[in-house]
């Protein structure tokens, strides 16, 4: 790939995230990345993989739910069309185009609206177990509103602490596709609590387990020790 390095390699991280030149093409071993090392004694850890698109988070989400990244229209805080090429590539007259960045998706009420956000067209996999009155649920760390605002905006604000000692917030909004979509509530009651916007990700235990379900854990959270 030309010029894979120059274009990957991020040399302006801040503490306590930590970046060194050559470190997209360094060698790691059971010293630096021991729990990866371990795994890899025993599965082939992604040996020959090959992606279908390209990119940071949101594209590999969208991709996952829909199967493509075109489609998406940035847009202002009242949904109003506005250009946004640092985040949506080749758009056309009506600022639509290919989602390529990590814009904030527009439906969700904890997405920074203060910049432009992204609509989504198209159908989903929802959209489709949803035609066939099929359960499913989106389940993500930190979905679940910690306050709301005056107007009832609701505030993701849950954080924990990670490996370096900083705080991180839980939930992060491009990282959730369905968000990017006007359809994304589920049909069924029963799925209904653990999607849309900024709604509960988990309410207790839930009656029902939906049909068809995506566990994201909390942003950069490390795993549970047992």
């Amino acid at each position: 790939m030309d010029k894979f390095v120059q274009f990957t390699q991020n040399t302006n991280c801040s503490p306590p995230n930590f970046t060194a030149p050559g470190l997209v093409m360094d060698y790691y071993d059971g010293n630096t990345v021991s729990a990866l090392w371990h795994y890899a004694q025993h599965f082939a850890m992604s040996d020959n993989f090959y992606g279908t698109v390209f990119g940071p988070s949101t594209p590999g989400a969208l991709n996952l739910i829909s199967g493509q990244t075109a489609g998406g229209t940035s847009v202002n805080a009242q949904g109003v069309p506005v250009p946004d090429p640092g985040q949506v590539g080749s758009q056309n007259s009506s600022d639509t185009g290919t989602v390529y960045a990590d814009p904030d998706p527009y439906f969700d009420g904890c997405a920074n609206h203060a910049n432009p956000t992204v609509k989504m067209s198209g159908q989903n996999i929802g959209d489709l177990l949803n035609a066939q009155n099929v359960s499913w649920g989106w389940f993500q760390g930190g979905f679940a509103p910690s306050a709301r605002t005056s107007n009832g905006t609701p505030i993701c604000g849950q954080s924990h602490t990670n490996i370096g000692g900083a705080s991180i917030t839980d939930y992060n909004p491009h990282h959730n596709p369905f968000e990017y979509y006007a359809s994304r509530r589920p049909v069924r009651p029963s799925a209904d609590l653990i999607t849309g916007a900024c709604g509960p990700a988990w309410s207790g235990r839930p009656t029902r387990i939906p049909w068809a379900a995506w566990l994201h854990p909390s942003f950069r959270r490390p795993p549970p020790s047992r």
